[in-house]
């Protein structure tokens, strides 16, 4: 192998590398089609590639049959050889096999190795960025262009695509193309998720430890005698971040798109059709026959329905079957603590993560590929920052992920002490006398199967871990559906006396999120949201139930929605109020919480006045339609 430019060799620091991927497109099928021309173009090709990376000071660390990747110590350097690559391609004759070829730039730490680049989250990146573009583009990432510092090598032109999102990947990119003029520059729109039909939402972490049953459930849905797959398993362990990652990785298989319908809110099982329907951006189904209204709909679409959470909802499991055969192009992935068990179903019971065998003592470097270690390693890191596996720490954090029997939410839970506690004092905790109350404590209906023990346990002592203002703060989100403002845990959450002033809210909302029992997200109009998991906000439910305060933090509840709809209806009034449209949009599930909760109470009065003014709010607009549904269904 050529030298590779300088890496990080201690004890000097790693200097920032530039690398680049490249890929013949349709490669595999060319290879299978005409192998014989292959033969012939293949070491062109290869020529091509190696002459423009060495003349530019770069480096080949990997080539297969149709990849190419090098590195580079300077990005400038890095794009003059995508460049006279793309040239050299573009003046070849490449006879029977006429090549595309396209490439991507990135720059990131990676680590030097006798055998090349080890640089996960760098290579990661820059393969999903390589994968959106097309046959003759070159790509490059805001990181690349940042070390450019605007010192562009001459003839090069860099086009701004602005930013995109990539499949598996949490944080978007910016991405530019490679321009000049004697390379080819028009291309059709990047193949990004943003621009496949689908209403996936963006991972709030990446996904460790599932690639081999990301693999398999991939391969079962491709099959043509495949059309519904039930990944089953207990809470917490990871049903629903392994639906997603499966469909992000499918949007490009199904032409009319990929869509998520989340059913944890839906406990009626006359509304899973409207819960259906509202994914997939319709209006609300026409009665009397809104089944046939949906199956016509999707008659003639190829679509993927990832319905989630079905366990509320298992006795209309008889409904995915009328739709599966109603409408021959869609197939349907659900995930849920039981089977559906109706004809056609592919049962794919979800594994915990592996764990660490305790027998054996494993180096930090080979422990951290244990899959249940590298999700501790890896949440650990978001309560502290500094965390790193060593050999000091090693053991106890085996210990630790052994003994949450690798399910993916505790060992979260669990990671998420850090930020107080050492591996050592947590594993501690675990398995001593604190862990065993925790145990103990569990309400009678957690006699379930030991992983789901295991669940329940992680989260009640997290619980306990918190102090009595804590604790109330904790139970009194769980009224809150799909999330909710800061102003609104304010309004709802808060007591007049302390603790629950509104000074405590801010510091025990940011406790909650560093001990993992509370999620904030990205800002959405100008407003922070905060979430739970939904099997953290079951356990924080049974303990308001617990409370005796559920009735009364309902009525606040109630109450404040009820305001933010006429509060809306009084924006609409005075003119354009897009951004309060928007809001209630955001709003959805905790409006029919509110509306669910006056009914039930025999308040029905407050039920409909939410739904009349929310009709006025939304005339003339598609969301105007559900409203009015609400109100033919209230007494």
């Amino acid at each position: 192998m050529a030298d590779l430019p300088a890496g990080n060799r201690p004890p000097a620091p790693r200097p920032a590398e530039t690398f680049l991927f490249t890929e013949i497109v349709d490669g595999t099928r060319w290879w299978e089609q005409h192998p014989d021309a292959m033969v012939a173009a293949i070491p062109r090709h290869d020529a091509i590639l190696r002459t423009a990376v060495g003349a530019t000071g770069g480096a080949l660390f990997r080539l297969t049959p149709t990849t190419f990747s090098a590195g580079f110590a300077q990005a400038g350097a890095a794009l003059c050889a995508a460049h006279q690559a793309a040239r050299a391609f573009q003046h070849t004759d490449w006879g029977a096999a006429p090549l595309r070829v396209r490439m991507a730039l990135h720059s990131g730490p990676a680590e030097l190795r006798s055998d090349g680049y080890f640089g996960p989250p760098t290579f990661n990146r820059l393969a999903r960025l390589l994968e959106v573009a097309h046959g003759g583009q070159i790509l490059v990432s805001a990181a690349t262009v940042d070390r450019l510092a605007g010192a562009l090598p001459p003839g090069i032109r860099l086009r701004d695509l602005g930013e995109c999102r990539l499949r598996d990947l949490i944080r978007f990119e910016h991405v530019y193309q490679l321009s000049a003029d004697d390379v080819q520059t028009d291309f059709p729109p990047l193949a990004t998720l943003d621009l496949r039909p689908n209403n996936l939402p963006a991972p709030a972490s990446p996904l460790i430890g599932r690639d081999s049953t990301v693999g398999e459930v991939r391969t079962l849905l491709r099959r043509g005698d495949v059309r519904l797959i039930t990944l089953t398993g207990p809470a917490g362990i990871g049903k629903t971040r392994l639906a997603l990652q499966v469909a992000s990785d499918l949007v490009d298989t199904f032409a009319a798109g990929v869509w998520i319908v989340p059913l944890d809110l839906v406990h009626d099982p006359a509304r899973v059709i409207a819960a259906i329907s509202t994914a997939l951006g319709l209006t609300a189904p026409a009665a009397p026959a809104p089944l046939v209204a949906l199956q016509r709909y999707l008659r003639d679409r190829r679509i993927l329905l990832v319905l989630d959470n079905f366990e509320h909802v298992l006795e209309t499991a008889g409904l995915v079957t009328q739709l599966l055969s109603g409408a021959p192009g869609i197939k349907v992935l659900v995930t849920s603590r039981a089977a559906l068990r109706v004809y056609g179903e592919h049962e794919f019971p979800v594994a915990p993560l592996a764990i660490p065998d305790l027998a054996r003592a494993l180096p930090p470097a080979a422990l951290a590929t244990v899959p249940a270690v590298a999700l501790f390693v890896d949440r650990a890191r978001a309560a502290q920052p500094a965390f790193t596996l060593t050999a000091g720490n090693a053991p106890a954090v085996a210990a630790i992920c052994a003994r949450l029997d690798g399910v993916p939410l505790a060992i979260e839970l669990a990671a998420g002490q850090l930020g107080h506690l050492t591996p050592r004092r947590l594993a501690t905790r675990l398995d001593g006398a604190a862990g065993r109350r925790a145990l103990d404590a569990l309400p009678p209906r957690a006699a379930h199967p030991a992983r789901a023990q295991t669940l329940q346990a992680a989260i009640h002592w997290s619980y306990h871990l918190l102090d009595a203002g804590e604790q109330r703060l904790f139970r009194r989100l769980a009224v809150f559906a799909g999330g909710c403002t800061l102003d609104a845990v304010e309004q709802v959450a808060r007591d007049d006396e302390p603790p629950l002033t509104q000074d405590f809210i801010l510091d025990g909302l940011a406790t909650l999120i560093d001990k993992s029992l509370l999620r904030r997200e990205d800002e959405a109009h100008g407003e922070s949201r905060f979430s739970m998991l939904e099997t953290i906000r079951e356990y924080a439910r049974e303990r308001l139930e617990e409370s005796g305060e559920a009735a009364a933090i309902r009525r606040r509840h109630a109450a404040y929605y009820l305001a933010l709809v006429q509060e809306a209806a009084a924006a609409r009034d005075r003119g354009p109020a897009e951004i309060w449209l928007a809001r209630l949009e955001a709003e959805h599930d905790n409006l029919r919480a509110g509306r669910d909760w006056s009914r039930e109470a025999d308040q029905g009065a407050t039920a409909r006045q939410m739904a009349a003014v929310l009709g006025r709010v939304w005339e003339g607009h598609p969301a105007g339609a559900a409203a009015r549904w609400w109100l033919a269904e209230l007494p």
